[in-house]
């Protein structure tokens, strides 16, 4: 008989005996079934492994690459509007006021190009950057009245008369809503490239990937990665579009990008992302506004909602339709914009004085 000099030794090796002989039996049973069994098994293996692994690289790559809340701009002005402070550019001096606004995810450097030019025909011009995205910081950035309000509460606080407001593709909607919500104070309005309305596509993000810290990954990796950034503009832009092209184009990517790593736009894109919603106005608010209005499309844009409703709801307004010009058209075309502009805003304000003289 063998004598056990420690007890607990003896058990460790029984229960290592007994792992292999499990280990070995479970390798036995798995040569016996099917092989489309053993590479179903093996594949679910490895996804396992591999959902475990990115979703650690993720949470680790979301840790050590935190953005600051928000970014100082390097250009332009800031004015205290509400508890707002409100980032814009300005160009030229005296004359009818103009405010442009960006669209989703842009900011006043979409207008670098065309507000001067704008300027140069007499107006005194102001891209104004909206809440969420852009140099602003604070304001409500997804609520349409709250962000009409700001656009409203900027030209009281600068003094200007009865602007014109003009906004880009989603900025289309915060402009209407101006319109809309103050008529007694707007010149009137200028949807270009943009319908006003909300997306008009079928989800695509489901909802648990919004949530998830794959997309804050995917979002951080995508706005600093230039090259991707310049080929997604370029593509917008249109067929004769020059303005992403070579280095020149490099580095005005990089100045449009640099807001969008501020964790302010990027809590804006989770935001949206989760909810699949942009702000936006109703039909029957669009067709509710009583300021003059007018349209101006690129000839190319897929991706700014559509036209033909634009023209319905705002009741077939004056339009300029610029050809070549894709979603970006204000950098498209910068001369075509500024001229657009230009006669429209002439077009309406004229069109409202004619009106007032006949009531008179």
């Amino acid at each position: 008989m063998r004598l056990s000099l420690n007890p607990a030794i003896d058990r460790l090796r029984d229960f290592r005996t007994s792992r292999k002989e499990r280990r070995a039996r479970k390798r036995e049973r798995i040569k016996t079934r099917s092989r489309p069994y053993r590479v179903l098994r093996g594949t679910g293996v490895f996804l396992l492994r591999s959902f475990v692994a990115v979703t650690a690289a993720s949470l680790i790559f979301n840790a050590v690459s935190q953005p600051p809340e928000y970014l100082e701009a390097t250009t332009g002005h800031t004015v205290k509007v509400g508890s707002a402070d409100v980032h814009y550019e300005k160009w030229g001096g005296t004359g009818q006021a103009v405010v442009l606004l960006p669209g989703f995810a842009g900011s006043s450097v979409a207008y670098d190009y065309a507000g001067p030019k704008l300027a140069a025909k007499g107006y005194a011009v102001y891209a104004v950057d909206l809440p969420g995205f852009g140099y602003t910081r604070g304001g409500d950035a997804r609520d349409i009245r709250r962000q009409a309000d700001l656009v409203a509460g900027f030209s009281k606080k600068m003094g200007l008369d009865r602007p014109i407001v003009a906004g880009h593709s989603m900025g289309a909607s915060v402009a209407g809503g101006v319109g809309l919500w103050h008529p007694q104070s707007t010149g009137g309005v200028i949807f270009a490239d943009g319908d006003g309305l909300d997306i008009q596509v079928p989800r695509r993000i489901p909802r648990w990937m919004a949530k998830s810290p794959y997309l804050t990954s995917l979002y951080r990796i995508g706005s600093r990665w230039t090259w991707l950034d310049q080929k997604i503009f370029k593509r917008s832009c249109g067929s004769t579009c020059t303005m992403f092209d070579g280095e020149k184009g490099k580095g005005f990517t990089k100045r449009i990008t640099r807001p969008l790593t501020s964790r302010s736009a990027e809590r804006t894109i989770s935001d949206t992302m989760k909810e699949f919603t942009i702000l936006h106005l109703t039909p029957k608010q669009i067709q509710s506004i009583s300021v003059p209005s007018s349209i101006i499309w690129g000839s190319e844009d897929v991706s700014g909602g559509y036209l033909v409703r634009t023209r319905q709801n705002l009741g077939n307004p004056p339009e300029r339709i610029i050809r070549g010009a894709g979603h970006q058209v204000m950098l498209s075309h910068p001369d075509e914009f500024a001229s657009s502009v230009d006669s429209l805003t002439r077009q309406m304000l004229e069109n409202k004085r004619a009106a007032q003289h006949s009531r008179s």
